[in-house]
């Protein structure tokens, strides 16, 4: 076996080229890998099916970018939440783009790309939010509630221009008075 690292190279297999040496002298399998994920001590092992690179001229093994995803995809599975596939399968589902879904559910265009890309892997909170999202009735509710703030902004920003935000209250002597005469006092002293 060889010595030096794996390495993760985007398109290796397209190009059947060693990332290493450069050789077409390359061949392809299909493997089952081990991986540790986490931190040690509680770091556990999974387990990703991916397609491992060979060079007969210099001996280099390498995955490529779908090795990358399918490791991405087995901490999903494992965390049990949805693939970066999923995500892009639900906003695919209502035919948006990724500023017309982070618009209609108010989550950051940014972090939809990242999870999409295999970049991060959202929260639980997040992920049970997506799976809201998987039926359409709560995709219309997120729609019709946008439109009815965005309506309501409109008006009420135009009715309050010449009202304050803030009201700014007077403090009575009577008040100052009281307030000076609080005093907190060490647990147990109370009687």
């Amino acid at each position: 076996m060889n010595t030096k690292p794996d390495l993760t190279i985007a398109n290796a297999e397209a190009t059947r080229e060693c990332p290493n040496c450069g050789s077409s002298n390359v061949t392809y399998r299909e493997d089952t890998e081990a991986f540790r994920f986490g931190e040690d001590p509680g770091a556990i092992t999974l387990a990703a099916h991916v397609t491992v690179g060979a060079c007969a001229t210099c001996g280099f093994t390498f995955t490529d970018e779908s090795g990358e995803q399918a490791r991405h995809d087995a901490v999903c599975r494992h965390l049990g939440v949805m693939t970066p596939q999923e995500i892009k399968a639900l906003r695919g589902r209502y035919g948006m783009s990724r500023s017309e879904f982070a618009r209609v559910t108010r989550l950051g265009e940014a972090s939809v790309a990242r999870w999409e890309n295999s970049l991060l892997i959202q929260n639980a909170a997040y992920d049970q939010f997506l799976y809201l999202l998987q039926f359409a009735e709560n995709v219309r509710r997120l729609e019709h509630r946008r439109a009815r703030v965005s309506a309501g902004e409109s008006r009420e920003s135009a009715s309050t221009q010449s009202k304050p935000k803030l009201q700014i209250l007077e403090i009575s002597d009577a008040l100052l008075a009281e307030s000076k005469s609080f005093e907190l006092r060490p647990t147990g002293t109370y009687g």
